[in-house]
């Protein structure tokens, strides 16, 4: 009867997990500028649709950092751990909303985030998106996971932790563009290139995999000085975010020769050619996900 019971406990969990996606998205209706259902339902617009899974994905990740990644859920400890579950919420949607602005007005910058996904059924600015939000996720994940001893420096960390991610994606939109032949936003935004969406997309996702690595565990540790600890682990999480964006922008262009030897892979971008998109969003993305594991995550 144990062992039922044990199979039964995350089911409050689960629930109220997809209560607060629902909430979460009644949310982004209310603040949109669109009517959602209409667009999601009689519209069938996939790039509306693909947005919105990267903002759900990514307040579920936050949800898991929020109840602290719990294996072995009781029923004794279902009210501590909603406790954390509306902690999380209050905190990841605010944050998720914020980074969907952060995205409109600095990292898609030269066109509108939401006429290209909403009027233009513009994959490839979802796509940009939808990475972009999980990889916030990702950090907003990692951050809750660190434990301190009041919710005050919770809430420190967390948002500290968030402007620093949100900095770093921001220096690595503007290393990837340096780093490729053809004009990044005109690519995505004039030509609705899904092809060039689907990689930046991706670098994005796989960059937030190696944020989260950085600042998974920063907790106080019984510090005397917490917030000047909490600084130099910002740091370290901000250097090892640079040396992730040089490191997947180094290893996606070797991987790109040795795949796709005989042609060129912004040629191919610039030719809306999906295929080898996605096989570069795969590297990224093992690439991400093994600096990852090195930390131990």
């Amino acid at each position: 009867m144990e062992k039922y019971l044990t199979l039964m406990a995350p089911l409050p969990l689960i629930i109220g997990v997809v209560i607060v996606l629902w909430l979460s998205k009644l949310v982004y209706q209310r603040f949109c500028s669109y009517r959602l259902t209409c667009e999601l339902t009689e519209n069938d617009n996939p790039a509306v649709g693909l947005y919105l899974s990267g903002y759900l994905l990514a307040i579920g990740l936050a949800l898991l950092g929020a109840t602290r990644l719990e294996k072995d859920i009781s029923w004794h400890y279902i009210e501590e751990t909603f406790f954390h579950l509306g902690f999380g919420t209050l905190v990841a949607v605010p944050l998720m909303l914020l980074a969907g602005v952060i995205n409109d007005r600095w990292l898609l910058y030269k066109f509108s985030v939401t006429k290209e996904i909403v009027h233009d059924r513009n994959l490839g600015t979802a796509s940009v998106s939808c990475g972009a939000f999980i990889a916030t996720g990702l950090i907003l994940m990692s951050s809750f996971i660190g434990v301190r001893t009041t919710w005050q420096q919770d809430v420190v960390a967390i948002l500290a932790t968030y402007v620093v991610g949100q900095a770093v994606f921001l220096a690595g939109g503007f290393l990837f563009q340096k780093s490729v032949a053809y004009d990044l936003h005109y690519e995505i935004g004039e030509r609705d290139n899904v092809s060039a969406g689907i990689m930046f997309g991706s670098f994005l996702a796989a960059l937030g995999l190696v944020m989260s690595a950085a600042i998974t565990g920063i907790e106080a540790q019984a510090q005397t000085d917490w917030l000047f600890w909490l600084m130099r682990q910002l740091l370290f999480a901000a250097i090892a975010g640079l040396f992730g964006i040089i490191v997947l922008l180094t290893v996606g262009m070797a991987m790109a020769k040795l795949i796709f030897w005989r042609v060129s892979l912004d040629s191919e971008v610039q030719q809306k050619n999906a295929a080898v998109a996605l096989v570069l969003a795969a590297v990224y993305l093992i690439v991400g996900l093994v600096i990852q594991a090195f930390a131990g995550i």
